[in-house]
């Protein structure tokens, strides 16, 4: 919103459930409440929304004043090109670090990606605060780093808190990036591991095996005991940590290739069997551990 935007009045019947918003909404100050494309989840999102007064652009319109609002929002000097161009409503994991005041070690939390507003600003969900500190207490300024996966890209930058809003969700506004680190996983993503599994096999034998590298196709296995030979089936049983929770993934399983290295035996195993593919709710919870590990390294 420019300094001499005129603000008019939303008609509630705008607003609609699962319809993206075809304008950013504001406070009667001037306030940002939800960027353009931002999309009402549900009944009760839309009565928080419309608890206030909402107000919209009016496209054509300017005061004749040179009073700027305190809530705008303007691109830093020098900043020129769009670091994030590629963001829309497309990331699959965020994750928010931070270090508070009167903390011993900073906090890495996961946040969903809400929106942007381009060469402005990040729109993030705000993560709970330890104790009784909520973010209205923090102030703006405060440094946080983000890092993002979408698709094989991975994104990271350093920024600074501009505001929090409680409106229609709780949410955090953070200067939009000049400098940000891109990086694009060629090929399969497959990140090295030390994961504790059982391989369950078809006599019901249950033998500890080691994932040592994982994909979301599938990983290798380290053992010091036979249990299969390449073509044969099993469940592959472990355990994995998505956003703090805890899960017990159960695959089923191909031996793909098996070799010795160092007087122990190595597998090569894909997820799934023939005809037979790994279920869709499996394979998007490798998909968040994989990102979340990236992220994180």
């Amino acid at each position: 919103m420019t300094g001499k935007s005129v603000l008019v009045p939303v008609d509630p019947q705008e607003i609609a459930v699962g319809r993206q918003l075809p304008w950013a909404l504001y406070g009667r100050n001037g306030t940002l409440i939800a960027p353009a494309g931002f999309m009402v989840g549900d009944e009760g999102q839309r009565q928080r929304v419309l608890a206030v007064r909402v107000f919209r652009e009016a496209p054509g319109l300017e005061r004749t004043d040179d009073t700027a609002t305190q809530t705008e929002v303007r691109p830093h000097p020098g900043q020129t090109a769009d670091a994030l161009s590629e963001l829309r409503h497309n990331v699959e994991f965020v994750q928010l670090t931070y270090h508070l005041k009167g903390e011993v070690e900073p906090a890495t939390v996961p946040v969903e990606f809400i929106g942007k507003v381009a060469m402005q600003a990040v729109v993030i969900s705000a993560p709970p605060l330890p104790g009784r500190q909520t973010w209205r207490d923090v102030e703006d300024g405060f440094p946080l780093s983000v890092r993002m996966m979408t698709g094989r890209s991975a994104y990271s930058f350093d920024t600074l808190l501009m505001r929090f809003s409680a409106l229609p969700m709780a949410h955090l506004f953070l200067r939009y990036p000049t400098v940000v680190k891109h990086q694009v996983l060629r090929g399969a993503v497959r990140l090295r591991a030390s994961l504790k599994a059982i391989a369950v096999l078809h006599d019901g034998r249950r033998q500890a095996v080691l994932i040592d590298n994982i994909s979301g196709d599938g990983c290798g296995i380290d053992t010091d005991m036979t249990f299969g030979e390449p073509g044969e089936t099993f469940e592959l049983v472990f355990r994995i940590q998505v956003r703090g929770q805890g899960y017990t993934l159960t695959l089923p399983s191909t031996i793909r290739n098996k070799r010795s290295r160092k007087g122990r035996l190595v597998y090569g195993i894909q997820f799934g069997v023939q005809n037979d593919p790994l279920d869709e709710s499996l394979r998007l919870a490798l998909e968040a551990y994989l990102y979340e590990r990236i992220v994180s390294e």
